[in-house]
């Protein structure tokens, strides 16, 4: 998908064609790209299911976890395809091409439903949230948890090596204090945000360690941006790293109301 969507300005429109063909295209190839994520993204803290019986030709165990070079290649390819500072680095002047649906529904364009700018940065960013979302799930995090406790010592997906490579991955600015695009601003918000709920409002069967890792990683980044901050030059990076910093701040002293339904922030 990332090949044909670095392709598709040099095939497409062709002479005498609107637009709008170039963006239908290219629409339904960051779909594609989005669903080629999200799937990948199953295999960690994945287990193959198998319904054979005592006895069978070839039996086999009946659930076993994805293997930990099959865990890691999919990390690798999450990282550097969604996650990585380059991963929806096109050309700008690709965005420029993207074109309004000529014969947009009548209904929707009245009532001011059709979008006609293409927002293509949410799309991006939907992908990336997606991802996120599902590495850093409950369910996953359970699966990667009980996965390494059923396996031996290397034979599974650590949850350290799945939380190290999403917070160097998404972060990796503030090693350098290189600028923050606003992409990548989202994706940080995004990561900011699930490992903070984690803390004040975690989701059932979320494991215990993975609320360590957390807040372990939310004191880690705090002293990174508090250090990238001042080497900063641009306005929009400071400020978020501002913003980020007090977002930490406030998780890492919030409590949680255990009695309640719903785990509300409460600061001191």
């Amino acid at each position: 998908m990332r090949e044909l969507l670095d392709r598709l300005p040099k095939r497409l429109p062709e002479k005498g064609e609107s637009y709008w063909r170039f963006t239908r295209t290219f629409n339904g190839l960051l779909g594609s790209y989005g669903q080629a994520a999200v799937i990948t993204s199953r295999y960690v803290g994945g287990l193959h299911l198998r319904g054979n019986h005592r006895g069978d030709p070839g039996e086999r165990h009946p659930l076993v976890p994805v293997s930990a070079t099959d865990q890691r290649r999919a990390l690798t390819l999450l990282r550097q395809y969604v996650f990585d500072r380059q991963a929806f680095n096109l050309p700008k002047a690709v965005y420029l091409k993207l074109a309004p649906n000529p014969t947009p529904d009548l209904i929707s364009a009245i009532l001011g439903q059709e979008q006609q700018d293409s927002p293509v940065r949410d799309r991006m960013s939907a992908i990336q949230r997606a991802v996120l979302s599902r590495l850093l799930s409950s369910l996953t995090l359970s699966r990667v948890s009980n996965n390494e406790f059923k396996s031996n010592a290397g034979a599974t997906l650590t949850m350290p090596t799945l939380f190290n490579t999403l917070t160097s991955a998404i972060w990796e600015e503030a090693a350098t204090a290189a600028s923050v695009g606003a992409l990548r601003r989202q994706l940080q918000r995004a990561h900011l945000l699930a490992l903070r709920d984690m803390l004040v409002r975690p989701a059932s069967g979320l494991p215990d360690d993975a609320r360590m890792l957390a807040r372990h990683h939310l004191r880690t980044l705090k002293g990174r941006l508090a250090a990238a901050g001042p080497k900063v030059k641009d306005e929009y990076t400071r400020i978020h790293y501002r913003e980020a910093i007090s977002l930490i701040d406030q998780a890492l002293d919030a409590k949680l109301n255990i009695g309640a339904t719903t785990a509300p922030l409460i600061f001191r």
